[in-house]
């Protein structure tokens, strides 16, 4: 599998929210399915580290986009600009056993009130 996640993702309710969204570029011929979890982080104005994680639902072979909400469970809320994405894509085989991919991808929150960001497939 090669996925990847958008440049810019939605910040929402007051910085706790952030709606991740990533194109899935290919699928093996053995992959059945995936999940995916993702962790942004996030130096905030005084210093310190905000965090949110989240993870998907689960994806059939196939699928073009993937999406999980990462919410603020404890910290400071997450403020608009860059930040870093951890994810890992936990994919299923026909075999059924599973491989794991992780990756990091610097990003920025941004304000969706008006609209989603226009994003390339190749984030």
């Amino acid at each position: 599998m090669n996925s990847r996640i958008n440049k810019q993702l939605c910040l929402d309710d007051d910085g706790m929210t952030v709606h991740v969204k990533g194109p899935i570029l290919e699928w093996e011929a053995d992959e059945v399915s995936a999940i995916f979890t993702v962790t942004i982080k996030q130096i905030v104005d005084g210093g310190g580290t905000a965090s949110a994680t989240g993870s998907s639902q689960t994806y059939s072979h196939d699928a073009r986009h993937w999406t999980a909400n990462a919410e603020v469970t404890t910290g400071p809320p997450l403020e608009h600009g860059p930040a870093t994405a951890y994810a890992t894509a936990t994919i299923q085989l026909t075999n059924r056993t599973v491989e794991v991919y992780k990756w990091v991808v610097l990003t920025r929150l941004v304000d969706c009130s008006h609209g989603e960001p226009d994003q390339d497939d190749d984030s």
